[in-house]
């Protein structure tokens, strides 16, 4: 296991040195190097050394999700506290990169260049150490203060790897495993057939049955696979708040694992629990309220951040045109998300939802909602965009343009890897699948709301107007209740179209 861990290290090492250097020779690709991460955790799993499974996870996933779209936070945070020293550091991990590139495979560069380049980044990486908060910069993270930093509610990281796959459940201070067996040689037949289920479930409804028919096997696969032994333990552990509420849980899946609905997974779709029952139920939507994290400490620091409390400023976005029925429907959710906010919002609309104008409203906006579509792509940097009137606005120059007060981003329609040319390959593919909601979250904002696969746009608007209204007459501004709002909603659509997963099993909260 020593070895996985002194391999991390030197990925994070590299990923520093590449980092915002997409593209630029000796930039790393964080992509390629995801298996690593599973692998690594996955040894000190079987070694019974679960505290460090869970650094080695945190760590190495945070080293990777350093090239997610939106600015990296500890780089922000750094140009923020010293920007000549951030500018430094900026400098000697390029040369570090290019030290690297075209050098032949296995060659060592010359020995008096390697010194001096190692003696520079040795005391550039002293002086920012020395700074508040940056004492542990590229540093494995302590499981003590990984345990301590998040008391909410229990997260469950579901690590998959060619040698073993696990559950890693923290709660209560203290960690346990929860072994997935065969899940990682299961899972690319499982994606293969799900992403076909939903290309049949947008054709029209004789033909679109059958899809649904395999929706349904693949929430009970992932209820016997993932959801169902997680839940199970959880309990045993006495892990899950009791009350009126379900409680509160965190999932952070890895590679395309990410790509499935682990919160909307299902035994029986007729034996759901009723009002009055009190038996257990097979569903995941009746025993928890999911909720999906990138990181731990990220989610930590969303949970502290605390964002203000007084009247949302909303910036609702429809670039649809008003003649087409996508148009009307998206018309219709933009209208009922405005009526809403007691004047507090603005509207962009059909061409003047321009890119310029949406990056200038984001600025003052507490709220985004794109009443339309964003798509994420399977690429070496996981780049996602909303599409706009006039083209596609990156998620990373939405996360730059957001105002300090983002609370809530909602997408109401987003397709995944799943949607785009590299599907297929994507369900054979190791690498991490970061949704379009959990590249907002890790861009800055306090909450994100949006789907895992496309769906109709009348299904949008419903789900839209329902949210809403759930969202502003349930809880305070700050949006605390927003999982809660999404989970009520797929709850309430489920009850109508309880054998159409496809227009509920989507939705997705990504938060504290």
């Amino acid at each position: 296991m020593k070895h996985y861990t002194r391999a991390l290290k030197t990925l994070r090492l590299l990923l520093a040195a590449g980092l915002e250097g997409t593209g630029a020779p000796g930039a790393a690709d964080a992509g390629s190097h995801d298996h690593l991460v599973n692998d690594a955790v996955a040894s000190a799993v079987a070694a019974g050394r679960l505290e460090r499974a869970v650094e080695l996870f945190e760590y190495g996933r945070a080293a990777l999700l350093a090239h997610a779209p939106g600015p990296d936070p500890l780089m922000t945070r750094l140009d923020r506290t010293d920007p000549g020293l951030s500018q430094r550091f900026r400098q000697i991990s390029r040369r570090i990169a290019n030290e690297d590139a075209g050098r032949p495979e296995g060659a060592a560069p010359p020995a008096p260049g390697r010194v001096e380049l190692a003696a520079e980044w040795k005391d550039t990486m002293a002086r920012v150490r020395r700074l508040p908060g940056f004492r542990k910069l590229l540093s494995p993270p302590e499981f003590r203060h990984l345990a301590a930093c998040f008391a909410t509610g229990p997260i469950v990281m579901v690590n998959v790897s060619r040698f073993r796959s696990d559950a890693l459940i923290l709660a209560d201070g203290a960690v346990t495993a929860v072994a997935l067996p065969n899940l990682d040689q299961e899972l690319p037949e499982m994606l293969a057939a799900f992403r076909s289920a939903l290309e049949v479930s947008h054709n029209p409804l004789a033909e679109g049955l059958p899809g649904e028919g395999r929706l349904r096997s693949t929430l009970r696969w992932l209820w016997h696979r993932v959801t169902g032994p997680v839940l199970t333990e959880l309990e045993r552990r006495g892990a899950l708040s009791s009350g009126d509420d379900p409680p509160r849980m965190w999932w952070i899946p890895t590679g395309p694992l990410g790509l499935l609905p682990l919160h909307a997974a299902q035994d029986d779709p007729g034996e759901w629990r009723t009002a009055s029952g009190d038996a257990p139920s097979d569903s995941a939507l009746d025993r928890v309220c999911s909720s999906y994290a990138v990181t731990i400490q990220a989610l930590a620091a969303a949970h502290k951040s605390s964002p203000a409390t007084g009247p949302a400023r909303a910036l609702v976005v429809s670039p649809g045109a008003s003649d087409t029925e996508e148009g009307h429907a998206a018309e219709r959710e933009a209208l009922n998300v405005v009526s809403r906010f007691d004047g507090w919002a603005r509207t962009l609309t059909g061409e003047g939802a321009s890119e310029a104008r949406v990056v200038s409203a984001l600025r003052d906006a507490s709220l985004m909602h794109l009443a339309g579509h964003g798509a994420m792509e399977s690429g070496e940097s996981r780049f996602g965009t909303l599409l706009l009137a006039d083209g596609p606005l990156s998620i990373d120059a939405v996360c730059r343009a957001r105002s300090d007060d983002a609370r809530l981003a909602v997408v109401s329609g987003c397709e995944t890897a799943f949607n785009g040319p590299d599907g297929h390959q994507m369900t054979r593919s190791r690498r991490q699948a970061l949704s379009l909601p959990m590249a907002l979250h890790h861009g800055g904002f306090h909450h994100a709301v949006g789907t895992l696969w496309n769906v109709g746009d009348r299904t949008q608007a419903d789900f839209a107007a329902l949210f809403h209204e759930r969202l502003l007459t349930t809880g305070p501004r700050a949006f605390g209740n927003t999982a809660y709002a999404v989970r009520d909603v797929q709850c309430l659509l489920r009850a109508r179209y309880r054998h159409v997963p496809s227009v509920w099993a989507c939705y997705v909260h990504v938060g504290p």
